[in-house]
């Protein structure tokens, strides 16, 4: 007796790549023998497409098929679709849970099942889902409001949704939407990775009253002595929006007597922090530049202490902490804004922000490919990745 095979297909899977109610795009995963057909169901204009153009994004129009409790015509959502592997797709829709829920019913069948659907806390291998997470594991530790409000908007999926929705619009408004988000990238990454803003200058010109009037307490000590801040001080301060590391340095000065060694050490000391600033706020009585060579790497603020009615350098701006502290804080946090090119209010609600650096690596390459295929396939390698 001859044996013969009895063996069934594996039944299709239909899996939840997103979770429900979490962004503007919700993500289906249809797999198995069998796949393109229950889709078709939906969508019946998925059969006449060739192999190679269904591994690009196809936007199609998902009805109601017949038979299914509702006529033939009705519109459920326009949606896209993408052949990952054979027999995997993609089908991308808008996210209300409840259209969400009558695309899955209707795909479900005799041949095919339902997975359990991703949740807070699950990672898709398949899909992004690190983006929400990694944008959620950072919230703990958000050094300021607006750092945690865009990086809550990220963790709610609104980086995801806007990559979705970049492979089915037009390239003209594609390119606008990825410039924009080049721009949030560059913002949110001044809020996440907090910029380190360095006080430099001659001695004796005003740096660590300055400094203690940003910190918001007496930190340094402040003396009419020359040469009284020998080492670099730290401290986390709030520049409005921004959260900013700011570090008080020795002033430069030729340093003689007893305790040279020491003062050049500190001076040494604050030559390392300046060559690692992001910002320098360079401080001394008349405005004076300092050698381009020792700041050439990161922008310059220069400020003057002159007192009011003294002669000062025309590029530097004046300032006064003793006899106009609020004056003085805002010329502060306005110059190093100016020197980002950083807004006032870089929380923008519900803007999506790559928020870190391989994302933002991302989206650069994004914008500069001109091949629509290249784009394509970028695009699924990082929502894939």
């Amino acid at each position: 007796m001859n044996a013969t095979s009895t063996s069934r297909p594996s039944p299709v899977l239909i899996r939840e790549l997103t979770p429900r109610g979490r962004g503007g795009v919700s993500i289906l995963e249809i797999e198995g023998r069998g796949a393109l057909i229950q889709l078709s169901r939906l969508a019946p204009e998925l059969l006449g497409k060739s192999v190679d153009s269904l591994r690009n994004a196809t936007l199609v129009r998902l009805r109601v098929p017949c038979g299914d409790g509702g006529p033939v015509e009705e519109d459920l959502d326009e949606a896209l679709v993408w052949q990952r592997a054979d027999d995997c797709f993609e089908l991308h829709l808008h996210g209300s849970p409840v259209l969400l829920e009558r695309v899955i019913t209707l795909l479900e069948g005799p041949q095919s099942t339902r997975a359990t659907p991703a949740s807070k806390g699950q990672v898709s291998s398949r899909f992004g889902m690190r983006f929400e997470q990694r944008a959620e594991l950072l919230l703990a530790s958000a050094p300021s409001d607006s750092a945690a409000r865009t990086l809550l908007d990220q963790a709610s999926g609104a980086l995801m949704s806007a990559l979705a929705q970049l492979a089915i619009i037009e390239p003209a408004a594609r390119a606008e939407r990825l410039q924009e988000l080049v721009e949030n990238g560059r913002v949110a990454a001044r809020l996440i990775d907090v910029p380190r803003v360095v006080l430099a200058g001659p001695v004796n010109a005003g740096k660590s009253t300055l400094f203690n009037l940003l910190v918001g307490q007496e930190r340094v000590v402040v003396s009419h002595e020359e040469g009284t801040t020998r080492d670099a001080v730290q401290a986390r301060v709030r520049f409005g929006a921004y959260a900013v590391d700011l570090v008080d340095t020795a002033g430069a000065r030729e340093a003689t007597g007893v305790a040279a060694e020491v003062e050049r050490d500190g001076q040494a000391q604050g030559q390392t922090e300046a060559s690692a600033a992001d910002v320098v706020i360079w401080l001394s009585s008349n405005g004076e530049a300092p050698d381009p060579r020792n700041f050439s790497h990161a922008p310059l603020i220069r400020l003057s202490s002159k007192a009011e009615g003294g002669e000062s350098a025309v590029d530097a701006l004046r300032i006064s902490s003793h006899r106009d502290p609020v004056g003085a804080r805002e010329l502060v946090e306005g110059a190093f804004r100016q020197a980002l090119g950083l807004p006032r209010s870089p929380w923008k609600p519900g803007a999506p922000a790559p928020f870190d650096i391989p994302l933002r690596e991302c989206v650069a390459e994004l914008a500069a490919l001109k091949d629509e295929a290249s784009f394509q396939a970028a695009l699924a390698n990082l929502l894939l990745s």
